[in-house]
């Protein structure tokens, strides 16, 4: 007889006898991995197989089912999918049960960012809309003016004599916005920030129009659920940054997402 299985929030009755498990599956983050040509994204998560038996049952079937599940997973590679060493702990109790928890990290590589939407029912997370605005800025204006991006945290190579931009974004607070049934609409807001920089000697015009460029990329447009106010630039200081000319451009934003309440 299969060993009942529990996924994540679908209803199950554990067994009187015998092992059953709790299988969940949590999304961790997903990152822009290249940004030259076709973007590529890393999708990252894990499996959470969490092993239970009687407590007067013993551990012996525990440990062969997490030896099952390691010998199943880690190392392989199924539809695009790649699964790393699993994490076996300790055998614990809790409540009637003896169990064992066996975690799996996996990673997906894709080429083809899911479409977000606005729409009731869909959920913005962080990540998500991050990746949504980096690829924004990439397309209306990394790519249209050629320009080397630094994005956040990325690996990346600055030029010596060349105009450059740093993108970054912020996330902010949280308001709920209305109740939309049994969930609540929650608007987040946010702030794309674009470090223009030129270097010195060479004159405002670069920066100031690549700022402008920048601005009109984000000027009251809606992205993937994502809606843009109105951009404002800004020379930082005297505009000198080490041996570059620096002006900022802030794109602030928002989106809803929806939670249950």
């Amino acid at each position: 007889m299969p060993t009942p299985v529990q996924y994540d929030n679908v209803r199950l009755d554990p067994p009187s006898s015998g092992v059953w498990i709790r299988c969940a599956v949590e999304h961790e983050q997903t990152d822009m991995i290249t940004t030259a040509g076709q973007r590529a994204y890393r999708m990252r998560g894990r499996i959470i197989a969490t092993i239970k038996a009687p407590l007067t049952d013993g551990d012996f079937d525990v440990r062969n089912q997490a030896k099952t599940i390691v010998a199943a997973f880690e190392g392989v590679r199924a539809a695009g999918v790649t699964y790393d060493s699993a994490l076996v702990s300790p055998i614990s109790r809790s409540g009637r049960w003896y169990q064992m928890v066996v975690t799996i990290p996996f990673r997906s590589d894709f080429s083809t960012r899911p479409s977000l939407g606005s729409e009731s029912g869909v959920t913005l997370d962080a990540v998500e809309v991050g990746d949504s605005v980096r690829t924004w800025f990439g397309d209306q204006v990394e790519d249209v003016l050629s320009i080397p991006t630094q994005y956040d945290d990325a690996p990346f190579d600055q030029p010596d004599a060349a105009r450059w931009v740093r993108f970054t974004i912020v996330e902010g607070g949280a308001i709920v916005a209305e109740k939309r049934g049994n969930n609540q609409a929650h608007r987040k807001t946010g702030l794309a920030i674009a470090q223009v920089f030129v270097p010195l000697g060479t004159g405002d015009g670069v920066a100031l129009g690549t700022a402008d460029t920048i601005a009109d990329a984000f000027r009251s447009v809606t992205v993937d659920g994502i809606s843009f106010r109105t951009p404002t630039l800004k020379t930082i200081g005297e505009g000198r940054e080490g041996k570059w000319w620096q002006v900022n451009v802030s794109c602030p934003f928002s989106y809803e997402m929806l939670s249950p309440f």
